[in-house]
């Protein structure tokens, strides 16, 4: 697909930096599909990403598998504090390695770290093991997490004030609260990103159009 010059010359080292990855065109143009946000990603955040991996022995095509089954996680900074806590968690809480979660389970790492920790806690306050054996809990709503282990979602919802007191969620720092100003903030800059990624889209679009 040939795209106009500006176009062309803003992603053109990102889409040969993902192809460097993926191993081909049509593996990039399948993850950006998946991912558009990809078509907005530095260089160096993908460079970055492949460094992390590496350092961990993943191969290339392990690498290329994980950034296969979830190439929006491939957007984020692997070398970021957030993602490198959601590692060490997953590795010394839940006794699943780095690789093991880029390997096999890369949505995972999706997970808001918050949301993750309070229902360890909660499972462990009611003497269950659950989060031991699988990680499938972390895909349920609130509802059915509690109505697949029979728990009572006033209790659960109740555990909060409990939980945010707990050694653990001081640890990792998921007992602070965002100040509004900042989650305003946040919000507007993810608009912003939004709207670019989607004028970003749309402008490939039209011009995959205009070759036709």
């Amino acid at each position: 697909m040939a795209l106009g010059s500006n176009l062309e010359d803003k992603i053109k080292p990102t889409l040969a930096a993902l192809q460097s990855v993926l191993g081909s065109q049509e593996c990039v143009v399948a993850a950006v599909d998946r991912a558009p946000s990809l078509l907005v990603s530095a260089v160096e955040t993908i460079e970055g990403n492949v460094g992390v991996m590496q350092k961990l022995d993943l191969s290339p095509a392990d690498i290329r598998t994980s950034v296969d089954r979830q190439p929006q996680l491939f957007y984020h900074d692997y070398s970021s504090e957030c993602l490198q806590d959601k590692l060490r968690y997953f590795e010394v809480v839940l006794g699943r390695s780095p690789q093991h979660m880029f390997l096999k389970q890369p949505s995972l790492l999706m997970s808001a770290l918050k949301r993750v920790d309070y229902r360890v806690s909660f499972m462990e306050h009611k003497g269950d093991t659950h989060h031991k054996a699988t990680l499938t809990w972390l895909a349920w709503n609130d509802k059915k997490f509690c109505d697949k282990y029979g728990y009572s979602v006033t209790e659960y919802e109740g555990w909060r004030e409990q939980w945010v007191r707990s050694e653990r969620a001081r640890q990792y720092g998921l007992d602070k609260v965002k100040e509004p100003g900042m989650a305003r903030a946040q919000q507007a800059r993810q608009r912003r990103f939004k709207a670019k990624v989607a004028a970003r889209r749309e402008e490939v679009l039209a011009a995959g159009e205009d070759e036709g």
